[in-house]
């Protein structure tokens, strides 16, 4: 059975990735800044093995790694667009040096599977590309794409220099019952009204 790390895991994606893992069978940690649940992932309460650190302080990613002997890591905590916007250097700690930490980590303890959740903003929004593939090039227009940009470039960086199994996912928009909509779309809605 693998045990699976999701760091963010009490955000709207870790949980509900968190919950399909567990229907497959696997084993899961959730990695968060609090410890609570929120109320809409009460569920997940007896079904997982929480752990309360900070993703940008290296110890304790560290620490979670090696507690729970994790196979896999997916790779979800970020402060998202208006967070990084507000605060460019609190985005940088939080989803650049975290993502180090989380690359880093996986390379000392040889972690089979490190998978990072990205965006589709990393190709911009202004003039979105019609069609997109691996060789389509990115385009950031805020603090959040670039820093997102900035963590697929380590973690290819680490796949080449250490072997590192890095894999990027680049969602567009996640949404879904329990999504705060007006938060997730407040400073895109410039960017959407010519759509």
């Amino acid at each position: 059975m693998t045990r699976n790390l999701i760091t963010g895991g009490m955000g709207f994606f870790g949980t509900y990735l968190a919950r399909e893992l567990l229907a497959n069978g696997e084993e899961v940690v959730l990695f968060q800044r609090r410890g609570e649940l929120p109320h809409s992932a009460a569920d997940l309460k007896s079904k997982v093995q929480i752990f309360s650190g900070d993703i940008s302080n290296w110890v304790h990613v560290l620490e979670a790694l090696k507690k729970y002997n994790v196979d896999s890591i997916y790779h979800s905590a970020a402060l998202l667009s208006g967070d990084c916007d507000k605060s460019p250097a609190a985005g940088f700690r939080v989803n650049v040096v975290g993502t180090m930490n989380v690359l880093e980590a996986a390379r000392i303890l040889g972690i089979k599977d490190t998978i990072f959740i990205s965006s589709g903003a990393t190709y911009g929004f202004k003039s979105p590309p019609k069609k997109i593939d691996n060789d389509t090039p990115q385009k950031t227009e805020n603090m959040y794409s670039t820093t997102k940009v900035c963590c697929e470039r380590l973690g290819e960086q680490y796949h080449r220099q250490y072997n590192v199994n890095f894999r990027a996912v680049r969602y567009a928009m996640i949404v879904g019952p329990g999504r705060q909509i007006s938060y997730y779309f407040g400073d895109w809605s410039g960017s959407w009204s010519g759509i």
